[in-house]
């Protein structure tokens, strides 16, 4: 009777364990987004921080030197300059997880406004380690 009364105990005590930790490991976890996949909330100083930001900011001079290699901003402007003057600065926005691949990182976001679209940051480490955009894409 005692050991039966053990076990009983046991298991309840790791079925109470069990799920305080699910309830905690979904408590903090936001939405999936259909496009873009799990929203994040970007962590301080993160390369997800750094998109939010990009994606924030207007379009100007210094947006280009601060997130383009200076040797690749003549090719990015002539290319994405279209792009970037009509949809930065944008409000409404989500970052979804990153992908890594070697030494890229893949950014997915969602902006709600000033206009609707689905697009895809892709960052690259420099040789200092700093992070520099290396392209986008944007689906209306």
């Amino acid at each position: 009777m005692k050991r039966v009364f053990t076990v009983l105990m046991v298991m309840l005590s790791a079925l109470s364990i069990g799920a305080a930790s699910l309830k905690e490991a979904f408590s903090y976890k936001l939405p999936v987004d259909f496009y873009i996949g799990q929203i994040i909330e970007p962590t301080e100083n993160s390369i997800e921080e750094q998109s939010l930001d990009a994606l924030k900011e207007p379009y100007t001079p210094a947006w280009i030197e601060t997130y383009i290699p200076e040797g690749m901003r003549q090719g990015f402007v002539h290319t994405y300059d279209h792009l970037l003057s009509d949809y930065l600065p944008s409000a409404e926005l989500q970052i979804g997880k990153p992908v890594k691949l070697g030494s890229l990182v893949e950014i997915p976001f969602r902006v709600f406004s000033p206009k609707p679209l689905i697009g895809l940051l892709v960052w690259v480490e420099s040789d200092e380690g700093d992070p520099f955009l290396l392209s986008l894409s944007i689906t209306e």
